[in-house]
């Protein structure tokens, strides 16, 4: 078996995707250290290049057409189950078939991959609405959250929009990864759990009364959680401010 390892980042990936066209191969992909070998295996292990995904990006854009390429793009940050062969495959025929691929429900992979991208479509989405920003400084703003999906760089083509006179950072939780915007680009890292430790506690204002606004305008006869929870899904609640404990709330 013929095994292509790269470093789990979307631009190692489409890097792969070079070599693999190039030598003509069909391999199996899978992030650095996480495929245990056979004996009979063949590990090749693939250099994110820069220059490299620059031309192919712009090279599937013309061969697949921008639809599926997007496609390709949020199939890969699907983080429930990685389909990083099933989008080699999506890939190979959108480079044939362009955007009738989109169309072929009735294969499996093809079909797998397009689930995959309505599935971070609507995470993304869902985040939009869901995100909850503190002011930290006067013109910073930090917000914690932990998607299923990896969306990080999703939100930040709405959020560099709609804040773009705020520098702000977007963490994700759960992969310690983060957005740091500030007003002129744009910029996503990884992260030491400690590097962010003076973000753990803000004391911010605006939160305080945007739960004193959450808890009063709240008809308790009319509170319907099960249907609260179909709108705003419980494992989101973590970091939502208004489903925080709220104690001495100012009553009027």
């Amino acid at each position: 078996m013929l095994l292509y390892q790269f470093d789990g980042t979307y631009e190692g990936f489409i890097t792969s995707f070079y070599y693999a066209l190039k030598n003509n191969e069909t391999p199996i992909f899978s992030q650095t250290n996480e495929t245990q070998l056979n004996f009979l295996d063949i590990s090749i292990d693939v250099i994110t290049d820069m220059v490299i995904y620059k031309k192919m990006e712009a090279y599937l854009i013309n061969k697949c057409t921008y639809d599926c390429f997007d496609t390709i793009h949020k199939a890969f940050l699907h983080d429930q189950a990685p389909l990083f062969n099933d989008i080699f495959y999506f890939t190979k025929k959108a480079m044939k078939y362009k955007e009738e691929t989109l169309f072929l429900r009735t294969d499996n992979i093809i079909n797998n991959v397009l689930r995959a991208k309505l599935t971070v479509e609507r995470e993304t989405h869902k985040m939009i609405g869901f995100l909850r920003f503190a002011k930290v400084t006067p013109s910073l703003l930090f917000a914690n959250y932990s998607p299923t999906n990896n969306v990080t760089s999703l939100l930040c083509n709405h959020f560099t929009e709609r804040y773009k006179n705020f520098n702000f950072v977007i963490n994700d939780v759960s992969r310690n990864i983060f957005a740091i915007y500030d007003q002129k680009k744009c910029v996503i890292g990884t992260y030491c759990e400690q590097h962010l430790t003076q973000f753990n506690d803000i004391d911010d204002d605006y939160e305080y009364f945007f739960k004193i606004y959450h808890h009063h305008i709240a008809i308790p006869e009319r509170k319907n959680l099960r249907l609260q929870s179909n709108f705003m899904p419980k494992k989101y609640w973590k970091h939502l401010i208004e489903m925080k404990p709220a104690n001495n709330l100012i009553e009027f």
